[in-house]
């Protein structure tokens, strides 16, 4: 593992091959799996929703997670009762899902 991010009831782990990976508590969606399951064990995060993007950072929060890829962009995942996924709506995701590009004003670098 190269970074590690712990919220409320799951971690996030990313590897030197640039995949994520979740476990613990997942009634918020935060894991990333497409469901609301606890995952006891390590599992891979839905990996085609990077489609070719490689992940370089993780962050979790209570509910909700995020990735950043090396070109700047940023995945969110979870709840989102108060909008802060950062997509301009309170709608839960149960997979990572790309921020709009307009949203950030440009390259992310860190979370």
């Amino acid at each position: 593992a190269v970074m590690v991010a712990c919220g409320a009831r799951h971690t996030l782990v990313l590897t030197a091959a640039c995949l994520v990976w979740s476990c613990g508590e997942g009634g918020g969606g935060q894991l990333g799996h497409g469901d609301l399951s606890t995952h006891l064990v390590l599992t891979l995060v839905a990996e085609e929703q990077f489609k070719d993007a490689q992940m370089v950072m993780v962050a979790a929060a209570e509910f909700h997670s995020l990735a950043l890829g090396t070109d700047g962009r940023v995945w969110t995942w979870g709840e989102n009762d108060s909008g802060q996924l950062g997509h301009n709506d309170r709608r839960q995701r149960l997979v990572p899902t790309k921020l709009a590009g307009e949203a950030l004003g440009g390259s992310v670098t860190m979370l």
